[in-house]
């Protein structure tokens, strides 16, 4: 979803889903989803609620673009989205490195990101970030560890 949401600026996550034709007597799992979607729906519901601001009512970061026919695999750290005002870009790390620092390039756009607001959106850490001359180095905020799904960070832009 962070993938799709550094993309589209025509609308957000969209699935082809549906309720089971049929009435609740004939449905084994007592609703009228098919299987198990209702309750694998709310189970994606609640990963993404800790970084939803990062992803809800956002726009494709330009700071780091997604490129045109590019997906989740071939990007070598993940993905940025933007706020609605374009203040905060959000660095959603799909792909963490090994260790506890993560070196991205300059911005894509040319801006540049206040280094001193940089936070984890969830729990709101603190994030060590540097710049330096190929870009910026983001380091885990201590007894932190990278999230297994999407550790997103928020950095205003200057």
């Amino acid at each position: 979803i962070a993938h799709q949401a550094s993309r589209s600026s025509h609308g957000g996550f969209a699935m082809s889903a549906g309720v089971f034709p049929g009435t609740l007597e004939e449905q084994g799992n007592g609703n009228l989803w098919e299987g198990d979607f209702h309750p694998t729906m709310i189970a994606l519901a609640r990963l993404l609620e800790p970084v939803s601001i990062a992803i809800k009512d956002t726009h494709p970061g330009r700071a780091y673009a997604t490129k045109e026919f590019e997906w989740a695999g071939q990007r070598t750290w993940g993905v940025s989205t933007e706020s609605s005002d374009r203040r905060t870009v959000y660095l959603h790390i799909l792909r963490p490195p090994s260790a506890r620092i993560l070196t991205l390039g300059p911005t894509e756009d040319g801006t540049e990101l206040d280094i001193a607001t940089a936070r984890l959106v969830k729990g709101g850490a603190s994030v060590p970030m540097r710049k330096n001359d190929s870009g910026y180095e983001i380091a885990l905020p201590h007894g932190a560890e990278w999230d297994a799904v999407n550790t997103v960070i928020a950095v205003r832009r200057r």
